[in-house]
């Protein structure tokens, strides 16, 4: 599969000190990963182990060769001037799970564009999913996240105030999404009353 962010970590440091070591990059249109000039040693392969899954990977955290646990993935011992093929790396899917919003301002109209923040609560290391806000037009927005997770969200807009650019965000809601055929609704209030907008 093309697309998925495909994480090499040292097996032989297991704290904090690990996250700036990580080698990352994309798999391509085969749905194979290369990474180059590792130094010696034993590493593990993971797909979703420090950015959350989201509806474009909805793939739970999966260790190489497709199994749930650190404990139980394969070291890669990787030996100087040497090569290594690993076979293929097995994904769990997860369910997706609909979640509605509604954006408006405390007097109950609605922005013309407002952004969303969404936040897997189990990935500090990731400000948003995806790396990116979602875009919601006239207050309503629809979105599919991966279920069995709790997330933060909040709206926000940027108030164009001639040399100032005023952000002004919804205060953060949590919501935990489960396995469901009915969507999750949401509504974010912004603060104020509304103001004129800046688009970028």
């Amino acid at each position: 599969r093309k697309g998925i962010e495909i994480e090499v970590l040292s097996a032989d440091n297991r704290d904090e000190t690990r996250w700036p070591l990580f080698r990352g990059g994309w798999t391509d249109k085969c749905g194979r990963f290369s990474v180059d000039r590792l130094d010696p040693g034993n590493y593990i392969v993971v797909v979703h182990h420090y950015r959350a899954p989201h509806a474009g990977q909805p793939f739970a955290e999966s260790f190489y060769p497709g199994v749930a646990t650190e404990k139980d993935a394969e070291r890669v011992v990787v030996r100087e001037n040497s090569r290594v093929i690993l076979g293929p790396l097995r994904l769990r899917p997860l369910a997706l799970t609909k979640v509605r919003f509604q954006v408006r301002w405390s007097d109950g109209s609605k922005p013309k564009v407002s952004r969303l923040l969404l936040h897997n609560s189990r990935y500090p290391h990731q400000a948003v999913i995806s790396d990116v806000s979602i875009g919601v037009v006239d207050g309503i927005g629809e979105l599919e996240a991966p279920s069995g997770f709790d997330y933060s969200v909040a709206a926000a807009v940027d108030c164009d105030g001639n040399k100032v650019i005023e952000t002004r965000q919804s205060p953060t809601q949590m919501i935990s999404i489960g396995k469901s055929d009915s969507p999750v609704e949401v509504t974010l209030t912004l603060p104020g009353l509304p103001c004129k907008l800046f688009f970028h």
